[in-house]
């Protein structure tokens, strides 16, 4: 009779797999709610002997905190300088833009274990995607003091220092806020490892 700690369930929609396993965790057996193919069978053996990816952890601090930044642009686009919006700036489509010197935030406002990418369209992975960051809390007295006054106006998204976001800001950096980006899903998934790793290469 089987032990309750040697049995090991998997669930693929309205197919359940059973098993029983051995001290190692394979199974050595399986039963199936439904017809169960040998392939399907021998992928779960070699998902039970542990040769299944598993992603790094993401570290707890930002050792490059500058790979991503929030910044202030002037409202119109590739005008002259005004009193607060000194510094121009290309755009990743080739446009110019003049933005503030102050950064309203960085990758140490980012919890860098909550980051999570989507494609726009589910039936097009080619882009654009969906960055959600989660700011921490220990930054929304901060955050919140340079958003407001800058509500409705453009906020820019820098990435390893390339403008790839522009957009009037329409809600403070608190808590989790998603960003589409003009990106593939190869750029965005190196974007999702490089916050991870604190932007670390």
């Amino acid at each position: 009779m089987w032990e309750l700690e040697d049995l090991a369930i998997w669930r693929f929609g309205d197919l359940v797999i059973w098993g029983r396993r051995r001290a190692n965790h394979a199974p050595v057996s399986l039963r199936a709610g439904g017809a169960v193919s040998a392939l399907l069978a021998g992928l779960l053996l070699i998902g039970a002997t542990g040769c299944s990816h598993r992603e790094p952890a993401a570290v707890e601090s930002a050792s490059n905190p500058d790979y991503l930044q929030f910044i202030s642009l002037r409202d119109k686009l590739s005008e002259e300088p005004n009193n607060t919006h000194t510094i121009a700036i290309e755009g990743v489509d080739g446009k110019t833009w003049y933005r503030e010197a102050d950064i309203g935030a960085n990758l140490a406002d980012v919890r860098l274990g909550e980051v999570y990418v989507a494609p726009a369209d589910p039936a097009d992975a080619a882009g654009p995607w969906t960055l959600t960051l989660r700011f921490r809390e220990e930054s929304i007295d901060r955050l919140s003091a340079w958003c407001e006054p800058r509500m409705g106006r453009l906020i820019g998204m820098l990435i390893d220092g390339k403008l790839v976001y522009v957009e009037p800001m329409d809600q403070s950096l608190v808590g989790r806020v998603r960003f589409l980006l003009p990106m593939s899903e190869s750029e965005i998934g190196k974007v999702r490892r490089r916050i991870r790793a604190g932007g670390a290469e």
